[in-house]
């Protein structure tokens, strides 16, 4: 298959989005896709949409590396290789006070990555850090080349970490250190739904407080603060471990393209639906 690709690699990568293949998988919508292939690729002649997207992806990793290229490369060299059911998940968009944490990495602790492209500012960076220190063991900030040496600037002497995604892989320039001074009862609270946190507080005080729905928050977050910091921090992780991911072993295998794992990773695919991708994947364009 010959494809050329149109200088506007931007709205090219907008391809790759979880929003995009929902479409696709859940009510076989194309039509978001298929336009912006008629519109910014100016040729291809037969192949499959399998053949397609792993040259938008190749053209987006060499030429216009988005936000969506780093969390791939995240999710699989951090996550799907050493996935355990109950032992280590990973949590994507995750909301951590006033902030939302690209990739929040669990196991026994709360590793905490946050993606900033050649193409992004740091102007909410020091406002995203104070945040996530609330919940997070570790940070690390991932960022280019590009960035890499402003980020050990700014962050030289702190706790913060900096991983470079370089042409090939993922490169620790800076070690994350742990730091838990100023975890946050609230914060950490607000990360759970209702019925985790409810077992928190049905673990240590054997019984749920009886109160109105509309009360029920408040009463339990009273109860949870009581609890030493570190211990409920570490009480919340192994809460939030359960979190269920659908079908590891498709997600792990090789029949998922590499380019497409944090897309069916975020989507969180059943069965019926990675067999709905496939077949996506395997018509003709």
């Amino acid at each position: 298959m010959s494809i050329t690709c149109s200088n506007n690699k931007r709205v090219l990568s907008q391809i790759l989005t979880p929003a995009n293949f929902s479409k696709i998988i859940r009510s076989g919508d194309t039509t978001p896709i298929d336009n912006k292939i008629k519109r910014y690729l100016s040729e291809y002649n037969g192949g499959n949409y399998q053949s397609l997207i792993s040259h938008i992806y190749s053209i987006i990793e060499k030429e216009y590396r988005s936000e969506y290229v780093y969390k791939n490369k995240l999710l699989s060299k951090l996550f799907i290789r050493q996935y355990v059911p109950g032992k280590i998940i990973a949590l994507n968009e995750f909301n951590i006070a006033n902030s939302v944490a690209d990739f929040l990495l669990l196991n026994g602790s709360a590793h905490l990555y946050e993606i900033k492209t050649e193409y992004d500012s740091f102007d909410k960076l020091d406002k995203q850090i104070a945040d996530y220190k609330k919940f997070a063991d570790t940070i690390n900030i991932v960022a280019s080349p590009k960035n890499s040496n402003k980020l050990l600037d700014k962050y030289s002497g702190t706790s913060i970490g900096v991983i470079e995604l370089n042409k090939r892989s993922l490169k620790t320039v800076k070690e994350g250190i742990v730091d838990t001074s100023h975890l946050d009862h609230e914060a950490i609270f607000k990360t759970l739904h209702k019925k985790e946190y409810l077992s928190i507080v049905k673990y240590f005080y054997d019984y749920v407080p009886k109160a109105p729905n509309t009360l029920i928050f408040k009463e339990s977050l009273s109860l949870i603060k009581k609890i030493d910091i570190n211990i409920f921090q570490k009480t919340a992780i192994e809460i939030l471990k359960q979190r269920k991911l659908n079908c590891p072993d498709i997600l792990k295998s090789d029949a998922v393209p590499e380019e497409l794992k944090y897309i069916c990773f975020a989507l969180n695919l059943s069965q019926k639906e990675y067999q709905a991708l496939f077949s996506f994947l395997n018509n003709k364009i």
